[in-house]
Parts: structure tokens; sequence; C-alpha cells
């Protein structure tokens, strides 16, 4: 099933902040199958990418990525949104709750 919204979230250097923004992405109410979670890594010094795929492996609709070099946020988010599903997109920073 194609879902119906995508979540965009680009991320750079976050893993103090990226648990707790994925957490309430999962929190949500409606079901995981009618949205996905796509994150890309735009090449980060911390643990931000090892939190995100390490966060994937329950969550069933997080799609992760990571860039070959830092191209900054509207680089990172605009590559997202090609790789979307859906025809709706939701844009999330990742240090932000959804």
């Amino acid at each position: 099933m194609k879902p119906h919204v995508s979540l965009i979230i680009p991320a750079y250097n976050v893993s103090r902040f990226l648990d707790e923004t994925l957490d309430s992405v999962k929190a949500q109410s409606v079901e995981p199958s009618s949205f996905e979670t796509i994150l890309i890594d735009d090449c980060s010094t911390d643990k931000t990418l090892e939190i995100a795929k390490s966060k994937s492996l329950g969550m069933s609709n997080l799609k992760v990525f990571s860039n070959i070099a830092n191209m900054g946020t509207a680089v990172t988010r605009n590559k997202a949104i090609c790789l979307a599903s859906s025809n709706w997109i939701m844009l999330l920073d990742s240090d932000d709750l959804l």
C-alpha cells in the first residue's frame, strides 16, 4: 500500500535530539503504514547515523539514507522529497517533536 504522507527529516549532528524526535514520530496514533518517514543523514560527525539506523529496526516505516558528502539542509531535504512515495510531504526538523 502506498503511504498517504511522506515525513521528511534531514539530519546533521543531532544525536542528542534524534531519539526523542523519532520516538515522537513512532508515538503517533495513525497506522504506521499510512505514512513513511525518510531520514537522510548529511554526513554527521557524531552518532546521528548510528542512532537512526538503530531506531529503524523498531520502526518499519523509517527509511534511513546518508549523503556521501555534506550538502546542507536544503539539498538534503530535496533529495528526501525525491525519494518520497506519497503525494503529500510533511517536513520535520531533526531536533523537533511531532
